[in-house]
């Protein structure tokens, strides 16, 4: 077996040109040059990222996606509204919506994978559509049932769509678990062991993070102002203190969350023979995400590209993989998979949120 190290070549200078033109670009084309944008952003990052002497690549095409985002905007200008027109339109353009985006999800997943490639494999996705309402539903629930129950007037309803935020963990399992575990590079399949238990343990460490979190920074605020406390309470202060606390507890619990989960993941999926290794420092890692936060407040979102390459670089020099020398000379015999899917998904996916990105 080899260790094998992913590196990273780009820097933030480099990305903070590309990414500035592509912000001006997509403003004075009123988002239109997005699609382009995106294109751009994904090859440098996969053409900056080497493993082994080669570089990943993407070769999707701006103007499919272009044709994706037009359709996510369609969609949600019906969803906006469909509510003026009869509760019984609205009824039934959610229903369309429940049963259509967790395809566009899937859709996204497959058309990414697709046109990603590495030594000349493409990568793929081989989640079931099934599995897709599976793992998509629930969320999806979430976001377009409170508005037409709020409509509707149908209270009750909404408080039982409410208790499915107590799911969320095992939500989120799923969609990972439906993610990871229907990969393919070549003639090698994905596997992942990834279980809901550990989803859900995760969650109760960061809950139980954010509580301390809190509360340590309201004693320190008390501490700090004593006798005042009350008159402190009134003011107007007291609401930007609160802001301030919450916003501490959000970059020490989210962080933290991400890194313990992304480590989760990656150690518990495979490719056959080839193991995946994260050990992302959470320490470090939290310290990383706040310092980006904050600087890219101060500057106003300049700092955003420079943050963004920090951020990569550092999870990829904590992702090793583990494989066989012979799987290299299997895979150099394979031939690549040239896949053409459809690029609606992409856009769709875009728009409501759901992506591979990473």
């Amino acid at each position: 077996m080899r260790s094998l190290q992913l590196e990273f070549t780009g820097s933030g200078q480099e990305y903070f040109r590309i990414w500035i033109v592509n912000l001006c670009l997509t403003l004075l084309s009123f988002g239109v040059y997005g699609a382009w944008a995106k294109v751009r952003r994904m090859q440098y990052f996969y053409r900056n990222t080497r493993l082994q002497q080669a570089v990943f690549d993407f070769h999707g095409k701006a103007s499919r996606i272009l044709l994706g985002r037009v359709l996510a905007l369609c969609l949600l200008a019906l969803y906006q509204y469909a509510f003026g027109f009869s509760a019984a339109m609205a009824a039934a353009v959610v229903m369309v919506l429940l049963l259509l985006l967790p395809m566009m999800a899937r859709g996204a997943l497959r058309f990414r994978l697709a046109n990603s490639s590495y030594r000349g494999l493409r990568f793929a996705f081989d989640g079931k559509p099934l599995h897709a309402w599976l793992a998509y539903g629930p969320l999806l629930c979430l976001l377009l049932l409170p508005p037409l129950l709020i409509y509707l007037d149908a209270g009750v309803w909404l408080a039982a769509v409410g208790l499915l935020y107590l799911a969320w963990p095992l939500m989120h399992w799923r969609m990972q678990h439906y993610q990871y575990a229907n990969l393919r590079w070549g003639p090698l399949h994905s596997a992942c062991t990834a279980r809901p238990r550990d989803f859900v343990s995760n969650y109760a460490k960061a809950l139980l993070l954010a509580i301390v979190t809190i509360l340590l920074a309201a004693m320190l605020v008390a501490g700090l102002f004593g006798d005042l406390a009350q008159e402190f309470a009134q003011s107007l202060v007291a609401l930007l203190t609160a802001l301030v606390i919450f916003s501490l507890a959000y970059l020490f619990t989210f962080p933290w969350l991400q890194g313990r989960l992304l480590n989760l993941i990656l150690h518990k999926t495979c490719f056959g023979p080839l193991h995946f290794r994260s050990s992302l420092p959470l320490g470090g890692y939290m310290w990383l995400a706040s310092k980006n936060a904050l600087l890219t407040i101060l500057t106003l979102g300049l700092y955003r590209p420079f943050a963004v390459v920090a951020l990569w670089r550092f999870r990829l020099q904590h992702l090793h993989l583990h494989a066989p020398e012979s799987l290299w000379l299997q895979l150099e015999q394979a031939s690549a998979e040239n896949q053409e899917q459809d690029a609606s998904g992409e856009g769709v996916a875009d728009l409501f949120g759901f992506d591979l990105s990473w």
